[in-house]
């Protein structure tokens, strides 16, 4: 690997991170406005918009590698079905299902109602959908 290849992955990696850290920074800033105005949709906004592009972001490099490819975009529907699906289910469970379905008892409801736990489906949700679009070359 070139040393100019060395450099310029070291400055995306470092634009990764500050964003990763500027986004936690903002929903940690949101959590406390929030606690102290009794207003946590700001956070939950956020966090539901922020934390799949996480995953946007790590998908970044094969879509650009797909990008420069020939041929037609063609979808990975069982990996979208399959993974991206669940995923985006239990990355958004507590806003989709929680107020209105009977919950699951136990240790999955706890699991599935953490931020720690949406915060990973959401973004493996993002990656999924960057990942799941490929050019079919001839």
């Amino acid at each position: 690997m070139t040393q100019r290849r060395w450099i310029s992955l070291a400055v995306i990696a470092l634009a990764f991170f500050g964003v990763i850290f500027m986004m936690l920074f903002v929903s940690d800033q949101l959590l406390q406005y929030g606690s102290a105005h009794f207003q946590l949709w700001p956070k939950f906004v956020f966090d539901g918009v922020s934390f799949p592009l996480i995953g946007v972001m790590l998908g970044l490099f094969h879509w650009q590698n797909q990008r420069q490819r020939e041929g037609k975009w063609k979808a990975n529907k069982a990996k979208l079905v399959l993974i991206g699906l669940p995923a985006f289910y239990f990355g958004y469970y507590s806003i989709l299902v929680y107020p209105n379905l009977p919950l699951p008892i136990g240790v999955l409801n706890s699991i599935l109602l953490t931020e720690s736990s949406a915060t990973m489906f959401r973004i493996v949700f993002g990656y999924i959908l960057m990942t799941s679009f490929y050019k079919n070359g001839h």
